[in-house]
C-alpha cells in the first residue's frame, strides 16, 4: 500500500495519511477493501461478466438476449467499452445518453440505459466501484407527439378493406394464418406455437388458449417454449367466427385446382369483403393450401 499499488489519495496531513492507512487495512481484514485492479478493468470486462451471469437465467427469452446484445453491440460497447470501469462517472454517463438520444428513439434509449445501469450495479455489487454513476443522470424525457397532442393520431388497427389488400398480397398458403392473426390479434410465435388442444370450438364462445410459442433468435437459436415472455401473455382469446370456420374447415393438399391443374387465381380484395365488420376468401376448401 506503500507503493501506491494498492491505492493511492493525497491527503493534507500525516494524520489523515495514517486514518486512510488503518481504514484500508481493517477493510482488507473484512474482505471488503476494493482495490484498484478490479476498477481499472474496461467497461467492456464488466458487460462480459455480467452478461454471462444474466443470460444464463434458463427462464430468460431467446428474443430477449438478441435484442440486449443487439443494443450492447450498437449503442452500448462503442461508447463505454474500452474505458476503465472506475473512470466513467456521470458526466460522461449524460454525454453518451444526449448522443444516443439525437439517434435512436426513445424506447431504444431507455432499454439502453437500462443494460447500462445493470452493468454498473453488477460493478459495485462486485466492489470494482464505489457507486453507480447512472442514478446520478435523470432518465431521457419523453417527447411529446404532436399528432396526439391534436388528437389526430392514426389508429393502428386495420379496417376490412386494407386487411383484405394485405390477404391479397400473401400466397394462398398463408391465407388462412394470416385471416388467423387479424381475427385474434396473435403474435407470429403464439400461432406458430399453438396446440390443438389449446383450441376450442364447441365452447358456447369459442376460444384459444395462447401458451407455448414458437421463437427464431439467430444465433441463440430457434424451437419452442412452454410459456411466453411473460405471464400476462398466458391469456384465452376469444376468437371471431371467421376464424371458427377456417379453423373446422379441412385444408386442401395443394394450391391446385384439382380438375383442371391450374393455379387458383387471387381475387380482388373488393371480392373478399363480405360485410364491415368480417372478411373471408371467397373459396372453398377444396382450392385452398394446407
Amino acid at each position: 500500500m506503500e507503493d501506491g499499488s494498492q491505492g493511492a489519495r493525497t491527503v493534507s496531513s500525516r494524520d489523515e495519511a495514517r486514518e486512510l492507512l488503518d481504514e484500508k487495512r481493517l477493510e482488507m481484514r473484512r474482505g471488503t477493501w476494493r482495490g484498484r485492479q478490479r476498477g481499472r478493468l474496461p467497461f467492456n470486462h464488466w458487460a462480459d461478466e455480467w452478461w454471462s451471469d444474466w443470460s444464463a437465467d434458463p427462464h430468460r427469452s431467446p428474443n430477449t438476449l438478441v435484442m440486449a446484445e443487439s443494443r450492447l453491440r450498437n449503442h452500448v460497447r462503442p461508447f463505454l467499452g474500452d474505458r476503465p470501469i472506475e473512470r466513467i462517472g456521470p458526466a460522461d454517463v449524460r454525454r453518451w445518453q444526449a448522443q444516443l438520444d439525437g439517434r435512436v428513439g426513445y424506447a431504444t434509449v431507455t432499454q439502453c440505459r437500462s443494460l447500462v445501469r445493470r452493468i454498473f450495479e453488477y460493478a459495485t455489487d462486485e466492489g470494482a466501484i464505489e457507486a453507480n454513476p447512472v442514478g446520478k443522470v435523470p432518465p431521457p424525457k419523453r417527447r411529446a407527439d404532436p399528432e396526439i397532442v391534436f388528437a389526430e393520431v392514426k389508429r393502428r388497427a386495420l379496417t376490412p378493406e386494407e386487411a383484405a389488400r394485405l390477404l391479397a398480397c400473401f400466397p394462398l398458403f398463408w391465407w388462412d394464418h394470416v385471416t388467423t392473426l387479424l381475427g385474434t390479434g396473435l403474435r407470429f410465435g403464439e400461432l406458430a406455437g399453438l396446440r390443438r388442444r389449446r383450441v376450442h370450438l364447441t365452447r358456447s364462445v369459442p376460444i384459444l388458449e395462447v401458451g407455448p410459442t414458437r421463437y427464431q433468435a439467430g444465433r441463440f437459436g430457434s424451437g419452442f417454449k412452454p410459456r411466453p415472455k411473460s405471464d400476462a401473455s398466458i391469456r384465452q382469446v376469444p376468437l371471431a367466427q371467421v376464424v371458427v370456420q377456417l379453423s373446422a374447415e379441412e385444408p386442401a393438399p395443394s394450391c391446385h385446382d384439382t380438375t383442371s391443374g391450374a393455379r387458383t387465381r387471387l381475387p380482388s380484395p373488393s371480392s373478399m369483403i363480405r360485410s364491415p365488420t368480417y372478411v373471408r376468401p371467397p373459396y372453398g376448401p377444396s382450392k385452398r393450401c394446407g
